[in-house]
């Protein structure tokens, strides 16, 4: 029983809590509070309560509860939203179903604050649980809006056909919402079909239609979810069809009146009949039907009638004219119809104006404005009376009243305004004069009660004096300052500030599309203050006087004085008080307005002050910057959500300023309004000093720390200052930079990384307005803040960027430790771990997880092109930096047995491939780097190029030249010493590969892999391939040294010969400009006459591939290097051994075709130290110097058979009959090249003899079994005994002797 009751009396208490929550939601949910039923002081306690009694609950007020904004209850309400929100569950949702999920709980609002809040809650729950649909919140949150326009216009009964919204509407209207980018199209048509076939609706709106249709829903019309249901509608149409006969009939009536009484209403104010007389016909259906067609007949001629009336009733005029023929009483008749006449045209002008812009006729409604604002004779310099200030007043009551019908016709009224301010301003002065004029005649009197009657009289003789002074101004001038304080007396009288200021205010009720017509006029005819009526913002002819303008057109503005740099003096005065109005607009409209509408109104407004900004003139521009100042403040004191970039749109302007402003006062006020934001929304908020804080502490707590992705733009400001011109604002900047860093390093009570394992976690922590700097800079802005950094890197100033490279070490240091939270990345908007994975108990990831890398990734990057600075020590720091960060934080612990924490082998190819070999194109773009002089072999002889003997042929024969020639001879093979200069490559390349290859060796230590030994080759496969031959001869040496000495040779695999062996004989292939034709084609081209220009062609050619002739002979000796040694060569293995020779072999005909072109030699190809290029034929000899040793130790091996011994035959062939054919021409005096000299010749064939020689010694030299094996050599030695070189006929006969007798000589007979 107990029970029963008890569970009664609770069922008891949940209904009298429902009852309660639907007359007022306060009162229901302290009533449930005070039974126990939630904890009212909780808001997730008092969220699911919402959610779970939803269906019982008046959706309608839970509505209105989850709307109410942050002022209410101490932001109460808010927070209950923001955990209702957090409860709902969009994964995997579509767009439209996770809408219609979300606004099943509960009805929406009607006030546009309170649905701007509510949808922005959606928008960033939506993005953060599904990151890859929108690229930001802001997107989400527009589309949101739309689809809930969308739903309402196509399935409002209320609405025409004709007038509902098309698919290609609602497109055009969705474009460029992502950050300027379209959402795709295909996206957007199933949007609009699926809100087509079901719309968006309430259960209860269901069944209440339902119930309407007797149940078979045919017919139904949908229910908006804003309001009541539409079972309303039928009853709503019915009362609508009554209310129009009404309307007409008071019509019918209203005009009998009006006839009737039209004398005696002409002697009276209009103002007490328009109300009654005015029937707006977007109400009463009659616009299209009736309206409209009469209105474009009657308009034009109406304008004629009322023109001419208003320029003819002039009572004052004809009674001047008649004052000696009428009597007074006719007189003030005359005057009395002249002002009744003028009032029944202001009121048509009125009623025109506001019929135009019902009917959208935008030509009607600027002819009636535009003639109205001419008769005001406003800035004409001519008298005003009576009836142009009624017309003035006239102007100021449309705008007052009927705002919403003016649309593009409020330029009109704002030039109005901007005069009729001239003038209050004329009067203000007048009257500063009048109290001055009487100050000064109360002095005199007092002094005329003190002193003697001539001292009296003195005084008024200076007194009569001054005013004579007056006198003599010019009359002209004269004239014009009287009529205008008249005019300006007028005007203060008849016109108070208050009534401006009213109409300025009154910009906030406005619809959002008049608004922005608003706006943009006001901001229009700014532009056309500034520019003085004609010019245009930034032209030269808005130079003006800074100490004028501050005296005249800003007495209370101290800010417009600072400059006296900013340009000469100039007689256009500007105007601003429309650039102030703009202001107070914005002020206006900020907080009144829904985020989404004020964005677009922020663009318009945004667009005319950052010109301005940029105006010519200082004192202008420093207004504006002042401008944005007072607006920013502003804006930010509404808290942002994490996912939103509100802020950063706001401010972009900001980066604007800095990036193209000359001024360096403009550019110090903008980082003074940088300061400024950072000091009161940048900082935390303090620590709460008693339990019940102030109101007016909560109030500076919600302001403080609400910066959320302004951030972004903020420290793109601080960034870009790095790069100006002037030191002080980059020091200026800097600082601020440095003091928010330190206090983000420093700040010692951080949350640890465990505490962001859930995305609703992280979620709560980024939407916090408690949330610390560090949990705001470091972890929501890490990217924007390092390029910030490396802004300075890349600076001017070698102090900041020593300082900045410092900065960004200590960030990734705070970024490596464990006990710091991991920073976000905005660009996803997604947490870098979902609620399903498993905590990691403070212990940071693997740092190859692409999440934490891609916020390395940007620093380490920055700190590569670093290593490309013209300076010395930037250079050195970044690439020092860069190298010990990665030795520091990607190898992991050193002691640590957690696999986690051991690195990634996969991160580190990674940065080789995004980080190192980046670095060098930094040498290709060094001009001394690319055009340096490439070194040679140290055994490399030069018998051609700059080094050749100067033998005289006169001396002797060319067989005496050739046999005084020595191949070892100093003077042969000398190369002229290179002087090395601080270039890239000189002071910066090999401390690069050192490090590079450092790591390498320490990986294969630690993950006992040999991975990144495939990047290093890689990055010297960019050196080898580069157009810079100093390069790539860098790049070979550094191959040989890393084969060598920094690899341990048996450790080397098959694919690292493979590829090392691929690289060197592709840097055997000559690559030249200059074509290879053979004999008979070079000879048919010199026969057609053609060579010059084809030799122009080559000329130019050849001169862009000098550095490679040196890569060819850097090659040859890398190989020899390698195959040389014989613990190599047997590591290479044979296939590559044998894949070597042959390409060596190929490399050897190919630079012989080279040299065989006519002519190509005597192409001047002299570096800037006068030394040639090695020539392609000393090229073929070197190679051929290897190519002898490559065979005699082929011959000494075992088993010579198949591939090996044709190569053998081959080479051996090929080097004898160059030989013969080479010695054959030096003695018969003839030369297949005539481009070389005939010295060079013999010194060809003396290396020639030289090689030959050294084969036959070494041929001789084998054992019999392997001298055995190379039958094919006795036909060749047969053919070499024609030499006439008396060396190489004794080596023949040597060896020949040695086949022949003895031994060998029984196993050939055998053999045969």
């Amino acid at each position: 029983v107990h029970v029963y009751d008890s569970k009664k009396k609770r069922q008891e208490e949940q209904t009298s809590i429902i009852l309660r929550f639907n007359q007022k939601p306060s009162a229901g949910i302290k009533y449930a509070g005070e039974h126990g039923h939630i904890d009212e002081n909780d808001p997730l306690s008092v969220a699911e309560f919402l959610l779970e009694y939803k269906d019982r609950l008046d959706k309608t007020q839970i509505g209105e509860y989850l709307g109410r904004e942050a002022e209410y209850m101490d932001g109460f309400s808010l927070k209950v939203l923001h955990a209702y929100v957090d409860m709902l569950d969009f994964h995997d949702l579509d767009f439209v179903e996770a809408l219609r999920h979300y606004l099943s709980g509960f009805r929406l609002p009607g006030e546009a604050q309170k649905i701007d809040r509510i949808m922005e809650k959606f928008a960033e729950k939506f993005t953060l649980q599904n990151p890859d649909v929108f690229p930001t919140a802001d997107a989400a949150f527009i589309l949101s809006f739309s689809v809930i326009m969308l739903n309402t216009d196509l399935h409002n009964p209320a609405i025409k056909e004709d007038r509902r919204m098309t698919k290609t509407g609602f497109i055009r209207n969705n474009r460029g919402i992502c950050d300027g980018a379209d959402l795709p199209e295909e996206f957007l048509n199933a949007i609009f079909d699926r809100i087509q076939t079901v719309p968006i609706s309430l259960k209860e709106d269901d069944e209440a239609r339902e119930k309407m249709d007797g149940g078979d829903g045919k017919g139904a019309s949908t229910t908006s979810f804003f309001g009541p249901g539409n079972q309303f509608y039928e009853e709503i149409d019915r009362t609508r069809e009554k209310n129009f006969l009404k309307e007409s009939d008071q019509i019918v009536k209203s005009t009998e009146i009006l006839f009737k009484q039209r004398r005696q209403q002409q002697r009276r104010s209009v103002m007490n009949h328009v109300s009654s007389t005015f029937v707006r016909t977007e109400d009463t259906g009659l616009r299209d039907e009736y309206v409209v067609p009469m209105f474009e007949v009657t308009w034009g001629p109406a304008l004629a009638v009322f023109s001419t009336a208003m320029e003819n009733a002039n009572g004052t005029v004809g009674a001047n004219a008649l004052n000696f023929m009428t009597s007074d009483e006719e007189m003030i008749s005359a005057l009395q119809n002249a002002a009744a006449t003028n009032e029944v045209c202001l009121t048509g002008f009125r009623l025109a104006i506001c019929t135009a812009g019902l009917c959208g006729n935008d030509t009607a409604r600027a002819a009636f404005v535009h003639a109205l604002t001419n008769f005001t004779r406003l800035g004409s310099g001519r008298l005003l009376e009576q009836r142009h200030v009624r017309c003035v007043q006239a102007l100021m009551r449309l705008a007052r009243e009927d705002g919403e019908l003016l649309g593009n016709t409020w330029e009109h009224i704002f030039k109005v305004l901007s005069e009729v301010a001239r003038l209050r301003g004329v009067y203000d002065q007048l009257a500063r004069n009048e109290r001055a004029h009487a100050k000064r005649h109360k002095e005199r009197m007092r002094n005329n009660e003190e002193g003697d009657l001539e001292d009296f009289d003195s005084i008024d003789d200076d007194s009569d004096g001054y005013i004579s002074d007056e006198d003599d101004i010019i009359e002209d001038e004269m004239d014009r300052r009287s009529i205008d304080e008249a005019n300006a007396v007028a005007i203060h009288e008849a016109v108070p500030e208050s009534t401006i200021d009213k109409l300025y205010h009154r910009s906030a009720s406005l619809s959002a599309d008049s608004v922005k017509e608003f706006i943009l006029q006001l901001c229009r005819v700014s532009r056309m203050e500034i520019s003085g009526y004609g010019g245009h913002v930034g032209s030269r002819a808005n130079f003006i006087d800074s100490d004028l303008l501050h005296t005249t057109q800003f007495p209370h503005n101290s800010l417009l004085t600072r400059n006296s740099e900013l340009g000469p003096s100039d007689k256009h005065q500007p105007i601003i008080y429309s650039l102030q109005k703009i202001v107070e607009v914005a002020h206006y409209n900020m907080e009144s307005r829904p985020r989404l509408i004020f964005a677009e109104i922020w663009t318009t407004i945004a667009g005319h002050l950052t010109s301005t900004a940029l105006h010519s003139n200082g004192a202008v521009a420093l207004y504006a910057v002042d401008s944005f100042r007072q607006l920013s403040i502003q804006f930010l004191q509404r808290e942002e959500l994490g996912v939103f970039e509100f802020q950063r749109r706001f401010l972009k302007p900001y980066e604007t300023v800095m990036e193209r402003s000359s001024h360096e006062s403009i550019k110090e006020l903008l980082l003074n309004s940088i300061e400024q934001i950072i000091l009161m929304f940048g900082e935390p908020p303090e620590k709460r000093e008693s339990a019940v804080p102030s109101s007016k502490s909560k109030k500076l707590q919600v302001k403080r720390g609400t910066l959320r992705s302004g951030w972004k733009s903020v420290l793109a400001v601080l960034g870009l200052a790095g790069h100006d011109v002037y030191d002080s604002i980059a020091n200026m900047a800097f600082q601020t930079l440095h003091s928010q860093l330190t206090t983000c390093v420093q700040n010692k009570e951080r949350p640890s990384r465990q505490k962001y394992n859930t995305e609703k976690d992280q979620s709560a922590a980024t939407s916090s307005s408690e949330t610390t700097v560090t949990s705001c800079l470091m972890l929501e802005h890490f990217v924007d803040l390092a390029d910030s950094l490396l802004m300075y890197v890349s600076g001017p100033r070698e102090e900041l960027s020593i300082k900045a490279i410092d900065h960004l070490i200590d960030m990734l240091d705070w970024l490596a430790d464990d006990a710091n939270p991991l920073p976000l990345l905005k660009s996803k908007s997604k947490s870098y771990m979902s609620a399903t994975d498993e905590p990691t108990n403070g212990k940071k990831n693997n740092i190859g997880r692409s999440h934490e890398l891609e916020l390395w990734w940007p620093i380490l990057l920055g700190l590569s092109q670093g290593v490309g600075d013209l300076r010395m020590v930037v250079r050195d720091k970044c690439l020092s930096t860069l190298l010990d960060i990665i030795n520091r934080h990607f190898f992991g612990s050193k002691n640590s047995n957690d696999e986690s924490d051991k690195g990634d082998l996969q991160t580190l190819r990674l940065v080789f491939k995004g980080i190192f070999t980046p670095t060098l194109e930094h040498a290709e773009m060094d001009v001394k780097s690319f055009f340096a002089i490439p070194q040679l072999p140290d055994d490399f002889a030069r018998f051609i190029s700059s080094s050749a003997p100067k033998l005289s042929p006169k001396k002797g024969s060319p067989r005496k030249q050739l046999d005084a020639y020595s191949p070892s001879s100093p003077n042969g093979v000398t190369e002229p010493a290179i002087v090395e200069d601080e270039n890239w490559l000189n002071t910066t390349f090999d401390k690069l590969f050192d490090g590079c290859i450092s790591i390498c060796i320490r990986s294969i230590d630690k993950f006992n892999k040999d991975a990144l030994v495939e990047e290093v080759l890689a990055m010297l496969n960019s050196c080898l391939v580069s157009d810079s031959g100093a390069m790539a001869v860098r790049g070979l040496r550094r191959l040989q040294t890393f084969i060598i000495h920094d690899l341990v040779r048996d450790k080397i695999s098959c694919d690292t010969w493979a590829t090392v062996c691929h690289m060197l004989l592709r840097c055997l292939v000559v690559r030249t400009a200059v074509g290879m034709p053979d004999s008979s084609d070079g000879e048919e081209e010199n026969e057609g006459g053609g060579s010059g220009a084809i030799n122009g062609v080559m000329t130019m050619k050849e001169g862009m591939f000098v550095g490679k002739r040196y890569i060819g002979s850097n090659a040859v000796m890398v190989i020899g290097s390698l195959l040389r040694d014989d613990k190599y060569a047997k590591s290479i293995g044979l296939p590559w051994y044998l894949f070597l020779t042959t390409g060596l072999s190929r490399g050897i005909k190919d630079w012989e075709k080279a040299a065989a072109v006519k002519e190509a030699s005597m192409i001047d190809l002299s570096s800037r130290e006068g030394t040639l290029p090695p020539h392609y034929l000393e090229n073929a000899m070197y190679g051929r110097k290897w190519m002898v040793r490559f065979l005699l130790a082929l011959s000494a091996m075992e088993d010579v058979d198949g591939q090996l011994s044709n190569l053998l035959k081959e080479e051996t062939q090929g080097l004898l009959t160059t030989f013969l054919n080479k010695e054959s021409a030096l003695g018969g005096g003839a030369s297949t090249d005539l481009s070389i000299s005939e010295a060079c010749r013999v010194a060809e064939v003396g290396h020639l003899t030289s090689l030959v020689g050294e084969m036959l010694v070494g041929y001789n030299e084998l054992d019999d079994d392997r001298l055995f094996g190379l039958p094919w050599l006795c036909p060749m030695l047969s053919s070499l005994i024609q030499s006439n070189n008396k060396t190489v006929q004794s080596s023949v006969h040597n060896l020949v002797s040695r086949m022949f007798e003895g031994p060998l000589q029984e196993k050939m007979k055998a053999h045969a």
